[in-house]
């Protein structure tokens, strides 16, 4: 089975005249054809794993979907596997990824065998490499406490590590992810919508990263922020004295001139958002308009979400 998940967005504007705001609204979808459910909990957790697993295994094996459990005894042995879902993801594969273990904010996610931690930067560097493969399809969902601390790494120069994740960004029950997890896949691949499943059943712990998502954030605020205004009044004339420092005679006719060239660089165009997008989006079409874009940014009433 090979199923596209919907995961459309809408950003932009709050308060009392929302329906007077502009919102950005677009629709992205992952191709996803196994799943790979990552499990390291001590003896006393293990009950939760096994109930949702035995409801969940008949389930996908209905729906024709691969469901691999795998429970790694050593950090090497997890980053050996998720080599192996990289190579397969060359082939073929677009996985989604569950975590299931323990995660510490400032060491990672626990292998309660030998009691090690994975750091979130190796975690990051494997789900990207995974990522690259899939053609930025990954999915992750994670129990693991913290984890959303995975994408402070991300930047927009580079490949994003991940289609979406959910993910807790502080600590989340047992007793939520058992009563949740099942119910949510059997959302996700019955109306093929991640964030409909998600809004139904984990928003309440789990917060959601979005590629697409992210992107168009970045960008509403730097063009709003860095190019347009008082702010991109300021950073002309930043540029202006950069200038000056590095040697230009400062007159009349280099000012105009470097103030002209300024405002060229900083004015906001599509071949900007293109650039960019390319890479982080792994060349993935960017789902939504420039000029739609610019909508929002203009916005009279509009707060872009950090």
């Amino acid at each position: 089975m090979s199923a596209r998940i919907r995961s459309g967005q809408k950003l932009g504007g709050s308060g009392s005249h929302r329906e007077r705001i502009q919102m950005l609204q677009f629709s992205s979808a992952a191709n996803v054809n196994c799943l790979h459910w990552i499990t390291s909990l001590g003896p006393d957790k293990q009950g939760t794993t096994r109930r949702v697993i035995e409801d969940l295994e008949p389930f996908f094996a209905r729906i024709g979907l691969p469901f691999e459990v795998f429970e790694p005894r050593t950090a090497a042995e997890l980053a050996t596997k998720l080599q192996e879902i990289a190579l397969a993801a060359k082939s073929g594969a677009k996985p989604i990824i569950h975590l299931d273990t323990h995660g510490l904010d400032d060491k990672g996610i626990f292998i309660a065998a030998t009691r090690e931690f994975v750091a979130w930067s190796d975690l990051y560097a494997a789900f990207r490499a995974i990522n690259i493969k899939t053609g930025n399809n990954l999915c992750v969902v994670s129990a693991a406490c913290y984890s959303m601390a995975l994408i402070k790494q991300i930047s927009i120069t580079e490949a994003c590590p991940f289609f979406i994740m959910l993910a807790p960004e502080k600590t989340v029950s047992f007793g939520f992810i058992e009563e949740a997890t099942v119910a949510f896949y059997k959302d996700v691949f019955g109306d093929l919508n991640i964030l409909g499943a998600y809004e139904k059943h984990l928003k309440p712990a789990l917060s959601v990263f979005h590629s697409e998502r992210m992107l168009a954030i970045v960008f509403a605020r730097y063009f709003k922020f860095k190019c347009m205004g008082r702010g991109g009044r300021e950073r002309r004339e930043d540029l202006l004295t950069q200038a000056v420092a590095s040697g230009i005679a400062n007159n009349r006719h280099n000012r105009r001139v470097v103030r002209s060239t300024a405002k060229a660089m900083t004015r906001p165009t599509p071949e900007v958002v293109n650039r960019f997008a390319h890479t982080f989006l792994i060349g993935k079409r960017i789902p939504f308009g420039f000029g739609e874009l610019m909508k929002l940014i203009k916005g009279d009433e509009l707060r872009i979400d950090s």
